[in-house]
Formats: C-alpha cells, sequence, structure tokens
C-alpha cells in the first residue's frame, strides 16, 4: 500500500508542478482528467487585467463582455495568458457555455455564472488585482503534455459540468 501512495505522489507531482517558459514565466498546468472513457484537458488561470483585451477586440457584440440569458458569456484574454499554447493567436476567446433556463436548477447556476462574470467586470475595471477562472481546452486542443499543447481555434471555455461553472480543474467527485 505504501510503495502505491508514493507511486501516486510521484505521478501527481510530474503531472501538477507548474513548468517554467524561457521567459521565466510560470507554465500553464493542464490537468488530464476522464469521464465516460474520454480524457478532458482544464486548466485554472489566474487573470490579472492586463490579460483580458479591450472592448474594440471583441468579436460578437451579443456576448463579448456582455452577460447573456442562461449565463452565456465571452471573455477574450491576450495570447501570452496562454503562452506558447496559443502562439499562433492573437487573441483566445474564452466563451461560458449557456444553460437551459428552464430545466430544474439552474436559477443557482447561471447566478453562479453572474458572480464570475462580475468579478471578471470588476476586474476589467482595475476593481480587483486578480480573478481565478477554470477553463476546458477542449475541443480546440492538439498535442501531448510530453510535446506540448496548441489551441487549433484560439477558444477555450469556462469549465462547465451539467451547465453550472466549476471553479477547479481537479477531477469531478
Amino acid at each position: 500500500m505504501k510503495l502505491k501512495t508514493f507511486i501516486f505522489s510521484v505521478l501527481s507531482l510530474h503531472f501538477l508542478l507548474p513548468g517554467f517558459t524561457a521567459a521565466g514565466e510560470e507554465a500553464l498546468v493542464i490537468r488530464e482528467n476522464s469521464y465516460k472513457n474520454r480524457i478532458y484537458h482544464h486548466t485554472t488561470l489566474h487573470l490579472e487585467p492586463s490579460a483580458l483585451l479591450d472592448q474594440e477586440d471583441i468579436t460578437d457584440p451579443d456576448i463579448g463582455y456582455r452577460f447573456s440569458d442562461g449565463g452565456l458569456f465571452e471573455i477574450y484574454l491576450t495570447p501570452s495568458t496562454f503562452g506558447e499554447m496559443a502562439q499562433n493567436c492573437s487573441r483566445v476567446i474564452v466563451r461560458m457555455p449557456w444553460t437551459n433556463p428552464s430545466v430544474s436548477g439552474s436559477a443557482e447556476k447561471i447566478k453562479a455564472k453572474k458572480a464570475l462574470f462580475d468579478q471578471i467586470e470588476r476586474l476589467r475595471h482595475n476593481e480587483l488585482p486578480q480573478v481565478q477562472v477554470a477553463l476546458e481546452l477542449d475541443p480546440y486542443l492538439s498535442g501531448n503534455y510530453a510535446e506540448g499543447y496548441q489551441l487549433t481555434q484560439c477558444l477555450a471555455f469556462f469549465r462547465t459540468s451539467f451547465g453550472a461553472y466549476i471553479t477547479h480543474a481537479n477531477t469531478l467527485q
């Protein structure tokens, strides 16, 4: 049993300790989580105001920095926020998926999304120094842990499960 715990600890350190880029910036830690025989890639970011692009970089004015019905919204991040993974991007769109407001329990899920949106708005207006967000990088991610990852469409999603925003990159219980 002790050997099994030790091996798990070593493997956890291998995947969880952040690396550093050549410029000395902390690299993203990408967690691989499995659900129904599929691997999902998640990360957390500590956003600072400088990571958010300005209003003129909005792709879709209906949801860009606007909270919509069902909790849908988008933010726009500098490619450097993602390091080498977004080297071919001029910006990275991060989208909060929609939650069906007519489904039971949706009001609480949408309220949690609104709280995150409000924090990001405060960050944009320099009223907060930092906001932590959890992202899902699929399906627009290619590569692997050993060789590195690349965003293929300069698009990521806030991490959700069954319509609820998930605040971490760990495996769901």
